[in-house]
């Protein structure tokens, strides 16, 4: 297991802390209704697919002697659709509509331990190692 987690690291870093291949597609603001101050209705849209694979490094906000190192890949989507609503510069109405049809993350490993300063300090010895998995499905966001 050590092994595994060795190489997955030296993968990421190699990586320089994210590695991302995506497809984006994304649409400049379209009128659908225009009447001069009076209506004004446009929309746009953002679509992404692609993986990652990432390198996080972090020190616990509880306890700042603590310091945490994560590796992961993730494999996502998201379709972002925004509507603008305008009527005589009096009611302006934006609604904002997430859809994230899948989020997978197969293993992201995670080593936690105490930092060289917080042992010299007197605090206790701690090294906890997680590995864990997410799946998301057909989330919608407003």
């Amino acid at each position: 297991m050590i092994k595994l987690f060795v190489a997955a690291l030296v993968a990421t870093l190699a990586s320089a802390n994210e590695f991302v291949q995506a497809y984006t597609n994304e649409g400049k603001a379209r009128t659908v209704v225009h009447v001069h101050n009076i209506l004004d209705i446009k929309y746009d849209y953002k679509i992404d697919l692609g993986y990652k694979a990432y390198y996080k490094n972090r020190l616990e906000p509880v306890n700042d002697g603590l310091e945490t190192d994560s590796i992961g890949f993730n494999i996502g989507s998201i379709v972002k659709a925004q509507f603008y609503f305008r009527l005589f510069d009096l009611i302006h109405y934006d609604i904002r509509f997430d859809v994230i049809p899948f989020d997978i993350v197969p293993l992201e490993m995670s080593l936690t331990y105490s930092r060289p300063a917080a042992l010299l300090r007197g605090d206790p010895v701690a090294l906890v190692f997680k590995a864990l998995h997410k799946v998301t499905f057909l989330e919608i966001l407003t």
